[in-house]
């Protein structure tokens, strides 16, 4: 498994200023339209679950993997070719 530690979210910028949010979204709710809260409600917890997520090890090793999986497929369209369609160059 993972001896690597996972840096606590409590460090990172993102996550505190995400669960201010959701402290701040909390006081204002409920709002004279309920599908204007029932949305700013749900993207307030999503929020902080989603930067949470991005920062665990694992999801770290898959965002590895996929800037090298998205590498290979741009050297590829490049060398058949399709390179300008996609805004790729070399």
């Amino acid at each position: 498994m993972f001896t690597t530690p996972a840096p606590s979210l409590h460090r990172f910028h993102a996550y505190q200023l995400a669960l201010q949010f959701r402290r701040i979204v909390v006081r204002w709710l409920p709002l004279r339209r309920a599908e204007l809260s029932d949305q700013l409600d749900r993207a307030s917890i999503s929020v902080p679950l989603n930067v949470a997520e991005a920062m665990c090890s694992q999801c770290l090793l898959k965002n590895n993997l996929f800037r090298t999986t998205a590498a290979g497929w741009w050297k590829l369209l490049r060398e058949l070719g399709f390179g300008g369609h996609f805004g790729v160059r070399g």
